[in-house]
């Protein structure tokens, strides 16, 4: 019951995920493969969408309006079902995140299949690598959007997301910052469509990132 209806209040939200890929994967297409520098195209587009994907997935977590008052009819109801916050929050929470991991696997199935540079310049061996660190650091970013859905309604956690998804980007540009906190370094100049080997630091430090934002959330929710 409760992942149905958490099912029933972001399916939408998941068809916009899938407008973002083919908006992103489908001019990839045009690349010449013998452009080699080409490869950073992929990179950036699938880092983007996957920002884009948890911002809006992280929405399925504890801040829809099942769960904030004065938001909603569905409220009553949905904070009258005999169940504990507890696991209403892991419900939503976890079909968030599988809803962004069937997102990935669609943007990576897509990449392959429909970008020719990518055959051409990665191994599948590759492919996966890129597949483990994009949903390791896609992890981490819905983990923060999900901390926001604790602490503000969806208008205001959109915008908080925007704000430290932008700051993510620019401020590696601009700061020397460790490798291991730069979240889309890892999925773009370092990924291993570039490097061919998987950026085992980013991965344990995004996976540790949302192990404890995941538990802050629940704290504070």
């Amino acid at each position: 019951m409760l992942w149905y209806r958490a099912w029933l209040e972001t399916r939408y939200r998941f068809l916009i995920a899938l407008a973002l890929l083919a908006l992103f994967i489908i001019p990839l297409r045009a690349i010449p493969v013998g452009q080699s520098t080409g490869i950073l195209a992929p990179s950036i587009s699938a880092a983007y969408v996957a920002a884009w994907m948890s911002l809006l997935f992280a929405g399925a977590g504890i801040a829809t309006p099942s769960l904030r008052k004065g938001q909603g009819g569905c409220v009553l109801f949905t904070l009258a079902l005999p169940v504990s916050r507890l696991r209403l929050l892991v419900s939503r929470a976890a079909l968030g995140w599988l809803e962004l991991l069937a997102g990935l696997a669609l943007m990576f199935a897509a990449m392959w299949i429909l970008v020719p540079i990518v055959r051409a310049v990665a191994s599948p061996v590759d492919m996966l690598g890129y597949a483990i660190t994009m949903t390791a650091c896609a992890s981490g970013l819905y983990a923060i959007n999900l901390l926001f859905a604790a602490l503000f309604s969806d208008a205001w956690r959109v915008y908080a997301g925007l704000i430290v998804l932008g700051l993510l980007v620019w401020i590696p540009a601009h700061v020397a910052v460790p490798d291991a906190m730069n979240l889309f370094g890892a999925v773009v100049g370092k990924s291993p469509f570039v490097t061919h080997s998987i950026p085992w630091i980013s991965v344990s430090f995004s996976i540790e990132l949302a192990l404890i934002l995941m538990f802050a959330s629940w704290k504070v929710a």
